[in-house]
């Protein structure tokens, strides 16, 4: 079992006052080498040994959302999740406050959004992205990969403000 890690929501861009269609997307998911609001801050080409944080970028257009899950999975395993009470629209980033080492091989860093489907969306299909890293000796070929909106699965709003950094448990 891994220790208790914490995922940091900041929003770096808020929309005001205009109304919108709700839809949650995933702007672009990867590995970060620090806890940044920075999408030029995703690593392409990992290197065997580092220290990287698994992290999700993305929009939320709409009224507030009672809540929205958040996981992170590497080569198919939970590694962290949150579930976020009153979500509200703007650009927001997610990552894991525990890195992952990257090792030699090949890796896949998914995240996935709204599982449950506590958001009733326009587009309920990109709300899952991944990434493919092909680690070899010092560098990595990113192959971006489509997935789809899994079944839902249950969850409970933790009733957590969102915009304070939060722990929970890893699987």
């Amino acid at each position: 079992m891994r220790e208790s890690i914490t995922i940091l929501m900041v929003p770096f861009l808020l929309w005001g006052g205009a109304a919108f269609a709700d839809d949650l997307a995933i702007t672009e998911v990867g590995l970060q080498p620090a806890q940044a609001y920075d999408q030029d801050s995703i690593v392409d080409n990992p290197v065997a040994g580092q220290q990287l944080f698994p992290t999700v970028y993305l929009s939320y257009e709409g009224a507030e959302a009672p809540s929205l899950s958040v996981q992170f999975y590497i080569d198919g395993e939970l590694e962290c999740q949150a579930n976020v009470s009153n979500f509200t629209a703007g650009e927001w980033v997610f990552y894991c406050n525990a890195t992952w080492t990257v090792e030699p091989g090949t890796h896949t860093v998914e995240a996935r959004l709204d599982t449950a489907n506590a958001v009733t969306e326009t587009d309920e299909t990109n709300n899952i992205d991944s990434i493919v890293y092909n680690i070899a000796g010092g560098g990595s070929t990113p192959t971006p990969t489509s997935t789809s909106t899994p079944s839902p699965s249950p969850t409970t709003p933790d009733g957590i403000d969102p915009t304070r950094p939060r722990s929970w448990d890893c699987f």
